[in-house]
């Protein structure tokens, strides 16, 4: 069954080929109606196993997860340090890392970041009712992280930035927190830079009892379509 696209239809590879063309011109005849401020470009895949949205940015591909995305999950899940920024334990195991990916299957809003030849670089999800969000206040939380090798290249600010996109336009958020564990210089940037402004500070307890600070930041629809149309 053909793609019914939003601003412009991704054809799956299996299909590339005469259909590439017709493509180019749909892409370009929808960019011409898309308000000024949107940088992605949001699209629904219709495959035999059912509806798959993926969101296409200059040079990122962000995903739905799969189950043989779980080595590269577990590379970095496994890690202190972004299962922490993340909220969750580390993944001791392959069979951990399949667990979330089928978790996120089921769950709105979870995405694997790749480059455009399918290479990932990190994750990005905008996730409705998490703990967190409930405690700044907010509809959905922000979750990101992008791995050691490809950090510094502004890929944390461009996923961001298409998935908060895809919240307020496509998933109907009105509200978003990004919340920053350990004072960590980074993320804390990132989310400075995307518009995210400062809420409160907590003490919390992470799962190794480690005692640390969480720093709440929070964006409205608002405020997000008011940046974007000063661009």
């Amino acid at each position: 069954r053909r793609s019914r696209f939003e601003y412009y239809a991704l054809v799956p590879r299996s299909l590339c080929g005469a259909a590439a063309g017709k493509q180019t011109d749909q892409r370009k005849e929808v960019a011409k109606r898309r308000p000024p401020f949107f940088l992605a470009y949001v699209c629904d895949l219709s495959y035999n196993s059912g509806m798959e949205k993926v969101i296409e940015t200059k040079r990122l591909v962000l995903r739905p997860w799969r189950e043989e995305d779980a080595p590269f999950m577990h590379q970095w899940l496994c890690r202190d340090d972004i299962a922490k920024a993340c909220g969750v334990h580390p993944h001791t195991s392959i069979d951990d890392s399949l667990a979330a990916i089928r978790h996120a299957e089921h769950t709105p809003g979870y995405r694997v970041v790749t480059l455009h030849d399918g290479c990932p670089v990190g994750a990005v999800a905008l996730v409705e009712g998490t703990e967190r969000a409930r405690a700044a206040g907010t509809q959905a939380e922000l979750i990101f992280w992008i791995a050691a090798p490809y950090r510094g290249d502004g890929y944390a600010t461009e996923a961001c930035e298409a998935m908060l996109e895809y919240g307020f336009c496509e998933m109907g958020f009105d509200s978003a927190s990004c919340n920053i564990v350990g004072m960590n210089d980074r993320p804390m940037k990132t989310a400075v830079r995307l518009g995210f402004e400062y809420a409160f500070v907590e003490r919390t307890r992470l799962y190794d009892g480690e005692v640390t600070s969480l720093v709440y930041t929070v964006m409205l629809k608002e405020s997000w379509t008011y940046r974007h149309r000063q661009r």
